[in-house]
């Protein structure tokens, strides 16, 4: 005979259905847990807010587009995808990854001594968007800071593989629950579908 624990309207519930809820449940809290917590030596990609922009002091107004992967652990830029759009020099798209801080990213277009973009951010980049706090262009014969900035860099949220694997194990834990609850039933009783 298998034991048994009374529910609060007094039903008997069966052992293995409580051993089946104190395990999957925990799973799939779990999974849910280790999806939004953040991981110290991954590289975590950002993208730029719409509508961000940089005003640099010779009065070209630049908007800022495009992602790039940094690693708070090193601190290291592994990817970049940066587009400046609006008057020259400092307009192109800067995809070669040069130099990070825990605050900052340095890009250049093709040559590292040809022209780069640094970019620095209020505060050390990490799981949360992080304000622009100012810009440098830099190229062999200029070097141009930013007098106005707007906008901010937000990591972009992937799907964890914990968080899959739990959820994946919650609802199959359910659903055998259900299965196993609608082989007990009694023949005579119609069953929902």
């Amino acid at each position: 005979m298998t034991p048994q624990h009374h529910s609060a309207d007094g039903n008997p519930v069966p052992l293995r259905w409580l051993l089946v809820g104190t395990t999957v449940l925990p799973a799939a809290a779990f999974g849910l847990m280790m999806a939004f917590a953040p991981e110290a030596s991954a590289d975590i990609e950002y993208q730029f807010s719409p509508g961000a922009t940089l005003t640099f002091t010779d009065g070209n107004i630049e908007t800022l587009t495009g992602t790039f992967s940094f690693n708070p652990a090193g601190p290291s830029l592994t990817q970049v995808d940066i587009t400046l759009t609006g008057g020259t020099p400092m307009a192109g798209t800067y995809t070669n990854p040069y130099a990070a801080t825990p605050d900052s990213i340095r890009a250049y277009v093709d040559d590292p001594l040809a022209s780069f973009i640094e970019i620095v951010y209020l505060n050390d980049l990490g799981p949360m968007p992080d304000p622009i706090a100012s810009a440098i262009y830099t190229n062999p014969k200029q070097r141009i800071g930013t007098v106005m900035v707007s906008g901010s860099a937000a990591p972009v949220p992937e799907p964890s593989s914990m968080a899959i694997l739990g959820a994946a194990l919650g609802l199959f834990g359910l659903r055998r629950c259900k299965s196993q609850r609608d082989l007990s039933a009694p023949a005579d009783q119609s069953r929902p579908t």
